[in-house]
């Protein structure tokens, strides 16, 4: 993939008022963007951001449009306003979000609902059809906290789990090649803005308020500044469907989920297929291979088996006939699909710049901390004008007074826009390129760090990048890039690599945005809009959010983890410097999967708090007995949930209570339970998941009903892309609402025994992209990030309540079978294939595998149910033991050492300013290839390999860990 050229470029930036929008912004001006528009909720900041970019860049370099992401009109406004004034947009960021468990579900309304529409309308109209060159791009803000989990903000972290897998499904190359916009995402670590300087009271109440002090300080800072900086090497060169860490001020390095497989048997031939699997599994075991069957004729089918199994260290082309009479089959067989499959997988191993000079770039969130210097680099990289998209019009002011004194006026204009507010993203794009015609980068940086209100954090957060990519990807990037690729950066954070007991909600917005850019920035996606979607995972930077982090989580229980930021590695946004002799190439190799082991190598957090975080405390928990328990089974109507509600009872629970939304299907099940296992085992009660006071009513009626609960089973969800603010709304703000009713009340003060717990049913899409479905694909990833987060031992050790995950395969059930007219269009619907290479099972075969989950899992992890087999556990990988770029240039380069002494020195590196993090963005908007994700960090002098700001790339492990029947103390 060519480097995407910033300069001359149009971007949209929501959330670009302040912040790392803002700095977006700057940085995208300094790379000769042609301008940036500011969508963001605040006009004052907006303003002030204006000022700012206009007194360093001149005049008509940016424009302000007030918009609220979540609102789709204003979104589109956004566009529609930015291709009348500057004729094109080329890039979308979606940056805007909030951090806020309290008011939860604003920020998923905001954090998923806004993203989803800025790629709705970037990927599938305004950047696609209004970019000024080849390529759009659109830019996704993840976090850290999108790719690992938070405990004290556990809805964030959902949102953001699940703009992760938005972008990895829009990033696919079916999109790709269909737009012509690459789909890509950052996850910017801590970075001190006001989304994590504010953080007191923006959880879900005082038990997790004690979390906050202790995850937050096991973060490393950084300042807006810094981030923006590397932000813009991922809008330059990261391949569409990549996710890139941004964090501790260092260059980014790319996040990508850990294999499933070992080997993939491609074959015309299922009968010989079946026979070579089970011949391999009897020598080498289970989870080791699986068959998939292809033509390879087919070029669709070869493009699909590349891009699906994006870890491919080997490829043996073996597949050829020998049959003259059919000799146009022969030679696409023999000769012509080994090129491509060649082709196809070298295709994320390079990296090639992204030229920022010239471009238009939309920073969300860009009035001020990160957003504020990833537009600040941008300028300095000859951008021709950068967007601040932010909510707070008086940052977006100052903003744009300080754009206009270093670079001069017309480089930057603020767009007060609420990135939850589809219409007001789209008005950010629309006024982009209504006043510099183009609209070529999309930072996603706008987002809060507030589990205290966490609906609205995940709104902002998940939602607002959801709308940033739509946006973007889908339209104006697409459309109305000034070059032949344009680009959408989202920030995630380095809480997306891992839990944070703190801020559950924020870290599940944060591994969303990663799964959002891992899927919109696959090839499919790219191919077809030329924009690439990348994504960084900033750490701990000195920003608001950092800085004003008290009162922000659930409660005192989360607060208490606050106190861990004063040992964390701090960043400024000024520490991310360019790196532009870097260029980072994706290889494999393998390290460590992630755990708790994070807080057993913090010296100083070891001090006070023991060995409270012991992952053998999780390991040797004894069996969960089903005998004589209560069980909550929502969706237990039919498919899979009332598998899960009948194997219960095999089991021999006391009762199961079926929480549906359609009462015919429901009083069937009861009946057909009460067949197979007497009466008064079993009742129904209509249930709407996404209403609090209904999902309370379950419990309660269940208390009345058998004096207790026990299992809650948050199962309830829909697979329908054409409704995604309706599906996100069941498929997360359900699962939140189970979560919060069960773990902090029902389930905590009314089990029968010591233990209860709480079974979240995410999906294989939520630890791989697919193409098809971005939005359902961001839901499971949320779904990931929450369940790691309410998983941690702090959590169960104050409530008993085990939190685990399963995530099943293809499974035929209705929501597989029926798929038609449920995706973002016709597009969309192409790519239906890309489901055919998964495994099948039916709902039948998960439920046995699921009781085994159920009773032997620890809590906090997660498990794949897959082709009817035995389950194994999924894990992230280590962000800590992964390869710098200068070691990815060669393949007979043996890494270096300090890879192994950083698995002992966790966390312990200094953290950088802002301004560090978003000069070091610039390098990954530059130099990496959509759908990577790379973490900013800076490391002590001589102690690891990030000490020179190198950008580390972060890489996929195969990791499977068989789940034994019963789990036993003694193991």
């Amino acid at each position: 993939m060519s480097i995407f050229e910033i300069a001359d470029k149009v971007a949209i930036i929501t959330g670009g008022a302040s912040g790392l929008g803002l700095k977006y912004a700057l940085e995208l001006l300094k790379k000769n963007a042609k301008a940036v528009v500011l969508a963001d909720i605040s006009p004052e900041l907006g303003s002030k951001a204006l000022q700012q970019i206009e007194k360093e860049f001149g005049k008509n370099k940016a424009i302000f449009i007030k918009t609220d992401v979540t609102s789709y009109a204003q979104f589109e406004a956004v566009f529609k306003e930015t291709i009348k004034t500057f004729k094109n947009v080329d890039i979308l960021i979606n940056n805007a979000g909030i951090m806020d468990d309290s008011v939860w579900e604003k920020e998923i309304a905001i954090n998923v609902n806004g993203t989803i529409i800025g790629i709705l309308l970037g990927l599938e109209n305004y950047i696609q059809r209004y970019k000024s060159g080849s390529e759009g791009l659109i830019l996704n803000v993840s976090s850290i906290a999108g790719i690992a989990p938070f405990a004290f903000v556990p809805i964030y972290a959902g949102t953001k789990f699940a703009v992760y897998g938005l972008t990895i499904s829009w990033g696919l190359p079916a999109h790709y090649e269909r737009t012509k916009v690459r789909v890509v995402g950052v996850c910017p670590g801590s970075t001190v803005t006001p989304l994590i300087t504010d953080l007191p009271n923006r959880n879900l109440g005082p038990a997790y308020e004690k979390l906050r002090p202790i995850e937050c300080g096991l973060v490393v800072n950084q300042g807006p500044e810094e981030a923006a900086v590397q932000v813009m090497s991922v809008i330059e060169r990261a391949p569409s469907g990549t996710m890139w860490v941004v964090e501790g001020g260092k260059a980014p390095f790319k996040f990508q989920l850990p294999d499933r497989l070992g080997v993939v048997l491609a074959d015309v031939s299922p009968e010989l297929g079946s026979q070579a699997v089970e011949k391999l599994e009897s020598e080498f075991g289970p989870q080791k291979v699986i068959f998939v069957k292809i033509y390879f004729y087919c070029h669709y089918q070869i493009i699909l088996f590349i891009s699906i199994f994006a870890n491919v260290d080997i490829l043996i082309n073996k597949a050829r006939i020998l049959n003259d009479s059919i000799w146009r089959q022969e030679i696409s067989i023999n000769l012509i699909e080994y090129y491509w499959c060649s082709v196809n997988h070298e295709y994320s191993a390079s990296m090639v710049s992204f030229n920022i000079k010239g471009k238009v770039a939309i920073v969300t969130g860009g009035a001020s901390g990160l957003g504020l210097h990833y537009a600040l680099e941008l300028l300095k990289k000859q951008a021709k004008a950068v967007v601040i998209a932010d909510v707070s019009a008086e940052l977006g002011r100052k903003a744009i007074e300080q754009f206009e004194r270093e670079f001069g006026a017309k480089k930057a204009i603020f767009i007060k826009a609420d990135v939850t507010d589809y219409n007001q993203f789209e008005n950010v794009f629309k006024t982009t390129i209504s006043t510099f015609q183009n609209v070529d980068i999309l930072i996603n940086n706008a987002g809060i760090f507030n589990d205290s209100i966490w609906q609205q954090e995940i709104a902002i957060n998940l939602n607002g990048t959801i709308n940033g990519v739509l946006l973007g990807l889908e339209n104006y990037i697409k459309n109305f890039k000034s070059g032949d690729e344009g680009l959408i950066l989202n920030i995630s954070s380095i809480a997306a690599t891992a839990p944070y007991g703190l801020m559950p909600g924020y870290v599940a917005t944060k591994f969303a945005i990663h799964g959002l850019t891992l899927s919109w920035g696959v090839l499919e996606h790219y191919n077809r809009t030329k924009v690439r979607v990348v994504a960084i995972a900033p750490g701990l930077t000195v920003t608001p959010l950092l800085t004003e982090s008290a009162n922000k989580t659930f409660g005192p229980d989360y607060e208490r983890f606050a106190d861990l930021l004063t040992t964390l590695p701090l960043q400024s946004p000024e520490d991310m410097a360019p790196h532009e002799e870097n260029h980072p190439i994706s290889l494999k190799y393998p390290i460590d999967s992630l755990h708790p082991k994070y807080f057993l190598n913090n010296s100083k957090y070891n001090k006070r708090k023991s060995s409270k975080f012991s992952w053998q405390i999780c390991r040797k928990m004894a069996a969960f007995n089903i005998k004589g328990k209560v069980a909550v089974v929502t969706g237990g109507a039919a498919g899979l949930g009332f598998q899960f509600a009948r194997h219960l009872l095999k089991k021999q629970a006391k009762a199961v209570v079926l929480a549906d939304i359609l009462p015919e299907s429901g009083q069937k099940a009861v009946l057909q339970l009460e067949k197979e296992f007497g009466l008064n085992k079993a009742i129904f009660i209509k249930t709407d998941v996404s209403d609090y006071d209904q999902f309370e009513n379950v419990f309660k009626t269940t208390v009345s009903t058998y004096k207790n609960v026990d299992i809650l089973i948050n199962n309830a969800g829909i697979f329908n892309d054409s409704i995604w603010q309706r599906e996100i709304e069941i498929n997360l703000k359900g699962t939140i609402n189970g979560v919060l009713l069960a773990l902090e009340n029902y389930i905590k003060n009314n089990k029968s025994g010591e233990e209860g717990l709480i079974v979240n049913v995410s999906s294989i899409a939520g630890i791989a992209p697919l193409p098809l479905m971005p939005a359902y694909v961001a839901t499971k990833f949320g779904i990931h990030g929450l369940t790691l987060s309410w998983g941690s031992v702090e959590h169960y050790n104050r409530t008993k309540v085990r939190v685990v995950g399963i995530c099943p395969g293809a499974t035929t059930t209705p929501m597989l079978t029926e798929v038609a007219n449920r995706t973002f269009g016709a597009a969309y619907e192409e790519l239906l294939y890309t489901v055919e290479a998964v495994p099948g099972q039916g709902p039948e075969d998960v439920g046995p595998h699921a009781m085994t989950v159920v009773e032997s899992a620890p809590t906090g992890t997660m498990w794949v149910l897959e082709g009817g087999e035995p389950p194994f556990q999924f894990q992230l990988p280590d962000r800590f033991n992964q390869p710098k770029v200068t070691d990815l240039k060669s393949n007979n380069r043996n890494l270096s050492s300090d890879y192994n002494q950083l698995r002992n020195i966790i966390y312990s590196t200094p953290g950088r300013k802002p301004e560090e993090v978003a000069s070091n963005a610039v390098s990954v908007v530059e130099e990496d290839p959509s759908g990577t994700m790379w973490i900013m960090e800076r490391g002590e002098p001589n102690s690891s390999p990030r000490v020179n700001n190198e950008i580390v790339a972060y890489k996929n492990i195969l990791k499977l860990n068989k789940l034994p029947a019963s789990l036993k103390c003694s193991e």
